[in-house]
């Protein structure tokens, strides 16, 4: 693996740790029945992860112009509570997710009541990403008893993720943006938040 990521960076030497362990696992051959793994499923897999180093297909997919994972300053951000990262100023915001080591992003921002929240994400369509909003004192966005701390959930509007909630308690309320697509590909994208006083 060393020797793998050495030649990689003699290639590239501006390759961060991150980039380095995307090309490697997405540039692996798959290990599963054909390969002699009989119990490794097709694809991404518990007992074989990505598969079994293939320096060439790394060197390969280095060199034919795919985008790599640029680095997510928002990071880490995976959770409700502390471990989520303040949303804005911007009010956008451009990070990436990546299904399956970085499948969410969380943000935490205040709100008052009364007050209106519209949220959006662009297309970005790799990762078709979903966008939900969490109540004041969630601790965990994911788990058995987290749906009963969820404020809104949003609907697909012409490929963009789009949310629009009326504040009933001042707060801290969390944004979580989660990859909803397998796929080997960096995902991208833009959150944008607007806040309105409300007219009723």
């Amino acid at each position: 693996m060393t020797s793998a990521a050495a030649l990689l960076l003699g290639v590239n030497p501006r390759l961060t740790p991150a980039q380095l362990e995307w090309l490697l696992e997405r540039s692996a051959t798959d290990a599963d029945a054909a390969s002699g793994c009989p119990a490794c499923p097709v694809g991404r897999d518990s007992m074989a992860g990505w598969g079994d180093l293939n320096v060439t297909a790394a060197l390969n997919l280095l060199g034919n112009g795919t985008n790599l994972p640029t680095r997510d300053v928002l990071e880490p951000n995976d959770d409700a509570g502390n471990a989520a990262h303040p949303f804005g100023p911007p009010r956008t915001l451009a990070a990436t997710l990546d299904y399956w080591d970085d499948p969410v992003d969380v943000y935490s921002i205040t709100l008052n009541k009364g007050s209106e929240l519209f949220a959006r994400i662009g297309q970005a369509a790799a990762i078709a990403p979903t966008l939900t909003l969490w109540k004041p004192g969630t601790e965990h966005v994911s788990g058995p008893t987290t749906l009963a701390n969820r404020a809104a959930q949003a609907t697909d509007v012409s490929g963009q993720q789009r949310l629009g909630y009326r504040v009933p308690e001042t707060g801290i309320y969390y944004i979580e943006v989660k990859a909803g697509e397998r796929t080997r590909a960096p995902g991208r994208y833009e959150l944008s938040v607007a806040i309105g006083k409300s007219t009723t």
